[in-house]
């Protein structure tokens, strides 16, 4: 069965082979039920600076929920994000259409490739950009065996700043409005990690580092509290 979905800025196209859903009702502007299971496959997602396909995917409240083959392109002013997941697990307690976020509670990424460029943009090419991805809620996040690479581009100049592969990095819950990104904290452990500054490059076999809250913005030092080095 295909579905077709539109909500405001956004929409989402997929194939569905088998769904349940138990109680369903219409409540505060939305769908809620007390208990789904969803079995589909090539689902793609456009919004205006979010895009995504998948391959097969099951969610459910009762048995593991999977995404596999998850890529996902993201273009925000200052930002553009490209992340491949082979596999993605996730608990929740989605019972209503409208709260799917607030309803996640952790997020596995399994072998994921991350790319993220960070970009200078003039303010005159910032300005109206209000259905840009402004701000996000993310739940807690798990990334096992990652490569994490991080550039800044300038004109026709790209500079790798850092980049990392295998490990395990664990994020508790997230909050990126416009170019600034806010976490409770981080655990993270790294087999491969280089860092290229101006004057030097660092090059470390193994990184274990655990930290309090991060803030993190865009030509800002990011500013956390180290409780392991």
């Amino acid at each position: 069965m295909g579905l077709h979905l539109d909500a405001q800025n956004w929409s989402v196209v997929t194939v569905l082979d088998s769904v349940w859903i138990d109680s369903l009702r219409y409540v505060d502007k939305g769908w809620n039920w007390d208990s789904l299971f969803v079995l589909g496959r090539s689902l793609s997602l456009d919004h205006p600076r979010v895009n995504g396909s998948t391959g097969s995917f099951t969610i459910s409240h009762k048995q593991p929920n999977i995404i596999r083959k998850l890529d996902i392109v993201i273009n925000n002013p200052g930002m553009r994000a490209l992340v491949k997941v082979p596999k993605l697990q996730f608990n929740h307690r989605i019972v209503h259409s409208a709260k799917i976020m607030e309803a996640l509670n952790q997020v596995t990424l399994n072998q994921p490739s991350v790319d993220i460029a960070f970009q200078t943009v003039p303010p005159d090419e910032t300005a109206g950009t209000s259905s840009g991805l402004q701000s996000l809620l993310l739940p807690a996040i798990t990334l096992e065996d990652p490569y994490i690479r991080l550039v800044r581009e300038d004109d026709a100049n790209k500079k790798e700043l850092a980049s990392v592969q295998g490990g395990k990095v664990s994020l508790e819950p997230l909050h990126i409005k416009n170019d600034t990104v806010e976490t409770g904290g981080m655990d993270v452990t790294f087999n491969q990690f280089s860092s290229h500054q101006e004057k030097f490059d660092l090059v470390l076999p193994r990184v274990s580092i655990k930290t309090g809250h991060i803030s993190f913005k865009k030509d800002l030092p990011l500013k956390t509290i180290l409780h392991r080095l």
